[in-house]
């Protein structure tokens, strides 16, 4: 089972949420032979905007806590989560 928990607000221009994410625990296939099981995880995402006129300013960032965790054991071994990662950007609106 996957949960999302999103915490959020909003002030005159500014606007921010955090989602927590939770994956349990998870079998790699589906027969019994061979299985082998994926450890539950959970991570923080923070993304912020503000309003600037026409222009926006927008942050994000994924695994803010830099966990390390895995989302797959198949078809390849062990395939780790998305490292902590950053994104700043500008819209601009005509």
């Amino acid at each position: 089972a996957q949960y999302t928990l999103a915490l959020g607000m909003e002030y005159n221009k500014f606007s921010q949420e955090f989602a927590i994410v939770y994956q349990s625990e998870m079998a790699d296939q589906s027969t019994q032979t061979g299985r082998q099981l994926v450890p539950a995880y959970g991570i923080v995402d923070w993304s912020g905007k503000l309003k600037l006129g026409k222009a926006e300013l927008f942050a994000r960032a994924d695994n803010l806590l830099g966990r390390q965790y895995l989302v797959s054991l198949k078809p390849f071994g062990a395939r780790p989560g998305k490292p902590r990662s950053y994104l700043l950007g500008v819209s601009y609106q005509l």
